[in-house]
């Protein structure tokens, strides 16, 4: 997927989970320059601006999440990043908690063709 591919699909989902407000810019790198995380967000919460980085198929491996769901989980963030655990268990089980929201909502999509 190519970065304009990428920004494409961010638009879409912006629309789908109520974003449009926002001005998110995305791009995909090398995990080695994201601390080995498939994606991640630079949240201005305040500002409604997001830089999301969303890991190269290259590194993820048949196994990880693809490219749309790491994209899906990143922008459900903004949504709740005022309310992000520190760390711990806590910080485990939201993640796992946005994680299967993003699974399901690419699946739902899929489905529908």
């Amino acid at each position: 997927m190519s970065e304009q591919e990428l920004e494409e699909l961010c638009r879409q989902w912006q629309q789908v989970l109520r974003l449009l407000d926002w001005k998110i810019t995305v791009r995909i790198r090398r995990m080695r320059d994201m601390d080995e995380c498939f994606g991640r967000a630079r949240v201005r919460h305040r500002f409604k601006e997001a830089d999301v980085e969303i890991a190269d198929a290259v590194d993820r491996g048949d196994a990880q999440p693809d490219l749309e769901q790491t994209l899906v989980h990143e922008l459900i963030h903004l949504h709740f990043h005022l309310a992000t655990p520190e760390g711990g268990d806590s910080l485990c089980v939201f993640e796992q908690g946005i994680d299967l929201t993003a699974w399901a909502l690419v699946n739902l999509k899929r489905s529908r063709g």
